[in-house]
C-alpha cells in the first residue's frame, strides 16, 4: 500500500481537507519509510505486525483532532464575518 492509498483511507474516515492532507501525507511516508526498514531488517516479524493498521491508528486520533479544531476555527470565523456584515 502507498502513501497516498493509506492517506485516502485515512482522509475518508476523518473528513479532512486542504492543507492538512498535505500534511497527512507527509507524516504517512515517514511512517512507511520506517516500517519498510523494519521489514527489512526483521522480516521474520512481517507476519506478526499489520502496519497499515497501526499506522492507521496511532495517525487517525491526532489527525481527526485537528480537522475538528478546523472546522471549529472556520465556522467561527464565517459567524464573525456574518455578524460584520
Amino acid at each position: 500500500m502507498t502513501a497516498d492509498e493509506v492517506a485516502s483511507s485515512v482522509v475518508r474516515n476523518t473528513k479532512l481537507r486542504g492543507g492538512l492532507v498535505f500534511q497527512l501525507r507527509d507524516e504517512i511516508w515517514k511512517w512507511l519509510l520506517l516500517t519498510s526498514w523494519f521489514e527489512a531488517r526483521f522480516p521474520e516479524q512481517h507476519d506478526k505486525i499489520n502496519f497499515v493498521d497501526e499506522i492507521e491508528e496511532s495517525i487517525r486520533k491526532p489527525w481527526i483532532e485537528k480537522a475538528k479544531k478546523t472546522r471549529r476555527r472556520n465556522a467561527l470565523a464565517a459567524r464573525q464575518l456574518t455578524l460584520k456584515l
